[in-house]
């Protein structure tokens, strides 16, 4: 398995994604470097998060588990990021308005790749500054209910397991959304 830096990040995504094609100057930035505002997308507590940009304007983000937790050191399976990976395509088959556009999933080195969404601002912050969402009521329910049509949608006995059992008690539904017409993104 190759642990991904920032040093050796683009030679893996020309190497596994080639249709992904990158204008210079990239920039390279991992998740949880620096000061942590109110609205980040989150710190890369327990996984490997980086964001790669180009010149023309697109960004994407590299996620990649490891055995331990990125901080700390606490041993945790490298699949949860497997796992995730298929959560997310899975929900993209019933509501791919609020999925992030997958690019890769790559199991052997627990890596995937995806739209970043990071332009989106967390609703919880923005509910607390009183902003008012009125289709977040329908919106978010449309989302919520596509979970009970995921075992349906699935192809296969481990899909549907995978659904089922990681759907919503290990990866809650506020993770990497796509926005909602209000243009925000859940976020708890």
């Amino acid at each position: 398995m190759i642990i991904l830096t920032k040093e050796n990040i683009l030679s893996y995504i020309k190497e596994h994604v080639p249709s992904l094609q990158l204008k210079e100057p990239v920039k390279v930035s991992m998740i949880g470097e620096g000061d942590l505002g109110e609205d980040v997308e989150g710190d890369g507590y327990c996984n490997y998060v980086f964001r790669v940009s180009d010149a023309d304007g697109y960004s994407y983000i590299v996620k990649q588990s490891t055995e331990h937790l990125k901080r700390r050191g606490r041993a945790l399976t490298p699949t949860r990021n497997r796992f995730e990976y298929e959560i997310m395509e899975l929900r993209a088959k019933s509501v791919p308005q609020y999925v992030p556009a997958l690019y890769l999933g790559d199991p052997e080195n627990n890596v995937f790749i995806m739209e970043d969404v990071s332009n989106l601002k967390l609703i919880r912050f923005q509910m607390n500054k009183n902003h008012l969402f009125p289709e977040l009521a329908k919106q978010g329910a449309q989302y919520l209910s596509s979970h009970r049509r995921i075992p349906q949608a699935a192809r296969s006995f481990h899909e549907c397991r995978t659904a089922c059992c990681y759907g919503g008690r290990y990866f809650p539904s506020y993770f990497w959304l796509r926005p909602l017409r209000c243009g925000l993104r859940p976020g708890i």
